[in-house]
């Protein structure tokens, strides 16, 4: 080029024509990015669709896929109930009853089952381990209390959440085990200490604390896990009865003269205690609703609408277990409890009735603990 600029450079189209060729290549990639993005998006999306439709059971032996519940049978047996009704038994509860002395209670937390005996020694089974074989594994013991009115089996009760299980030692103390591998925390705890007579423990993950009934103080109480402190949460509760906790709602009763029992719902939103149900024998979460029953009925709270689902045959209704995603289990007995009968009623189909023997307690709805990562 000699040294001389020529019209073309000097008119600065070199410079435009990077320009352009910059910008095209700026928008290509944009536009690639854009679609990577909406790719990844759906993508993420069908999964998400997908893991909802997964039965949540399948990490449990193949024998287990698939159950709805947990629960003891007529003949001492920790069953699972599957969602088509059929049961495989786990566990004989009277098997080694001289060394582990009484069954109390069992819950199910995170693929395993937890069971407390009167030999003050808690135990697990593996769920994923043995299939068809089930063994107790020693978890924990501890040291039993005495206490003026400790009435033994009467507050026998678990709590379980992430790597603390709580329970009541002898109708005497709330105490904690912990299981996690943080060598500063303790590994068993005394949360309370009380003068017996009933004890009944609920946790909630949102508010990260532990609330328990005392039979002999007639009080709700909440132990914050984060600050390790005790404060009174309900007074002048009169009942007999355990707590329960749906969402941020604590449900407790108190026991009338009758017999019967008023249930009230406490919100930890506002601090605020409302009536649900008055003079009933029993309430149980149900769906978007409740379930309860009086001598007579059997009836369906939902809405503000009731519904009754069953009439009893007989004189009086002693016992209404929710045992399948629309399956209730009922008691109907004649007063002297010489006619009695066991009777499944489905509610999917207009509340059809069928006589059974087998009679399931303690029921541990599996689907419902694992979703809110608390066993109660």
């Amino acid at each position: 080029m000699n040294g001389l600029v020529t019209d073309e450079y000097s008119n600065g189209r070199k410079p435009k024509l990077k320009v352009i060729i910059f910008v095209l290549i700026f928008l290509i990639l944009l536009v690639g990015v854009i679609l990577l993005f909406m790719m990844f998006f759906n993508n993420s999306g069908s999964k998400k669709k997908k893991v909802q439709g997964v039965d949540i059971s399948a990490s449990l032996n193949p024998e287990l896929s698939n159950t709805y519940l947990f629960a003891v049978d007529s003949d001492d047996y920790i069953v699972s109930i599957k969602k088509d009704g059929s049961v495989v038994r786990i566990y004989n509860l009277l098997q080694g009853t001289g060394v582990l002395g009484d069954f109390k209670r069992f819950s199910y937390f995170d693929k395993k089952l937890y069971l407390m005996f009167s030999n003050n020694t808690i135990y697990t089974i593996s769920l994923t381990d043995g299939d068809k074989s089930y063994q107790l594994e020693k978890f924990f013991e501890y040291s039993p209390l005495s206490c003026g009115n400790s009435q033994g089996v009467v507050g026998a009760d678990l709590s379980i959440y992430k790597d603390f299980v709580y329970f009541s030692n002898s109708d005497c103390s709330v105490d904690m085990y912990y299981s996690g591998g943080n060598k500063n925390v303790n590994r068993l705890n005394t949360v309370k200490t009380f003068n017996g007579c009933g004890i009944y423990l609920a946790y909630n993950k949102f508010t990260s604390s532990l609330y328990f009934y005392s039979i002999n103080d007639s009080i709700i109480y909440r132990f914050d896990e984060k600050t390790a402190n005790v404060s009174v949460l309900v007074e002048n509760v009169k009942t007999d009865r355990d707590i329960d906790i749906i969402n941020d709602v604590i449900i407790y009763t108190q026991k009338n003269s009758d017999g019967t029992y008023d249930y009230y719902g406490y919100s930890l939103k506002n601090n605020h205690s409302s009536l649900i149900v008055k003079n009933v024998l029993d309430l149980i979460n149900y769906k978007d609703g409740f379930i309860y029953y009086n001598n007579d009925k059997v009836i369906y709270l939902s809405d503000n609408k009731e519904q009754v689902v069953y009439d009893a045959r007989y004189d009086s209704l002693s016992n209404v277990e929710v045992i399948g995603s629309s399956k209730l289990q009922i008691v109907d007995s004649s007063i002297d409890n010489k006619r009695s009968r066991i009777i499944n009623v489905d509610l999917s189909n207009k509340n059809k009735t069928t006589f059974v023997s087998n009679k399931y307690s303690n029921i541990q709805i599996f689907e419902d603990i694992e979703k809110s990562g608390v066993s109660n």
